[in-house]
């Protein structure tokens, strides 16, 4: 082997361990708090609230069909590095109808999210705002080409930047 191919292999592992270990400190921290939260009685959540009243339904009930794709590699923009993004998203649908249309222009789909996102660096995606900003982006280019319904939202299911 080359020396630059040990040294890539190397970085890579060196990331694979740093990215471990921060999500198991995330995964481990965030459980160990809700344990530790305790709401008092006399205060009523929103979601019981809501159910109590009867007046709206919960959120995720008024989630529309949802379109699973293939997952996607690609590289980010960058100036002097490589940067890769795995990412797999679903896409809310308005009408189940739409999923027809959407097997059958699913070349068209795949290369409009792809373009959107390989135009975007790894700061302007690091962000929950950042990917909003891109799922409207991807959401804003799709619709305009679909006719049996549109897409309601953008779902990341998988992201992640190496």
């Amino acid at each position: 082997m080359k020396k630059g191919n040990i040294v890539l292999i190397v970085i890579v592992a060196l990331l694979l361990i740093i990215i471990g270990g921060a999500g198991a400190y995330y995964f481990l921290n965030s459980k160990s708090d809700e344990k530790n939260i305790v709401a008092p009685a006399d205060i009523t959540t929103p979601t019981i609230q809501k159910l109590e009243t009867g007046k709206d339904e919960e959120k995720i009930s008024q989630i529309g069909p949802l379109y699973p794709l293939d997952a996607f590699t690609l590289n980010l923009k960058s100036e002097n590095e490589n940067v890769y993004l795995l990412v797999k998203l679903d896409l809310e649908l308005s009408i189940k109808e739409l999923k027809n249309e959407l097997d059958a222009k699913q070349a068209v789909i795949r290369d409009a999210i792809i373009r959107i996102l390989s135009s975007k660096s790894l700061e302007e995606l690091s962000s929950d705002e950042g990917k909003e900003k891109a799922a409207d982006e991807i959401i804003n280019d799709l619709n305009p080409r679909l006719h049996d319904g549109y897409i309601k939202n953008i779902y990341f299911t998988k992201f992640i930047v190496q």
